[in-house]
């Protein structure tokens, strides 16, 4: 267990992805966070060179889904912890180029994001609004060659082009 926190982090996780809703998305779905970040993310654990060949966006993800699942802890220093793990969200982002390297994984990453600081900051912040442009911008260059992706990938991407993002 956390110490600084009331709930573990499968906890904080289920309190995101089962329990938060979406206006309009469904940004991160269970059994993608499970099979595409966290069994991957445990299993390099036993790897002699750990988190190596783990994608940044995907360790940023990982992040800012605890940030958020922070927040609803009811424990007095949940909110340090959540704007702690927010901050490592960012710092894992930034370990790679969003224009090389972006992917589901990206915008996933931004969009929870962009959702936690909503929820921290309701008067209209211009780095949320700053974010959710990036998102936008994120989404139109993954989505560009969207007609020949394989059907398996286009099917799982499909969601991030769909919606409106604002």
């Amino acid at each position: 267990m956390n110490m600084q926190l009331g709930c573990e982090f499968p906890e904080l996780i289920s309190v995101v992805l089962t329990n938060q809703s979406f206006p309009s998305v469904d940004p991160v779905q269970r059994g993608d966070f499970d099979n595409a970040i966290l069994e991957p993310l445990y299993a390099s654990v036993h790897d002699p060179v750990p988190l190596a060949h783990f994608e940044p966006h995907r360790l940023s993800v990982f992040f800012i889904v605890i940030g958020v699942g922070a927040l609803f802890d009811p424990h007095t220093s949940a909110r340090i912890v959540a704007e702690q793990y927010h901050a490592f969200a960012c710092a894992a982002f930034s370990l790679e180029s969003i224009v090389d390297g972006a992917t589901s994984a990206s915008i996933q990453a931004l969009f929870m994001m962009a959702h936690f600081l909503l929820i921290t900051d309701r008067s209209g912040s211009e780095r949320r609004w700053l974010i959710i442009g990036l998102t936008s911008k994120v989404i139109h260059m993954v989505s560009w060659p969207y007609r020949y992706l394989p059907t398996k990938k286009s099917g799982r991407r499909s969601r991030f082009f769909s919606v409106r993002i604002a």
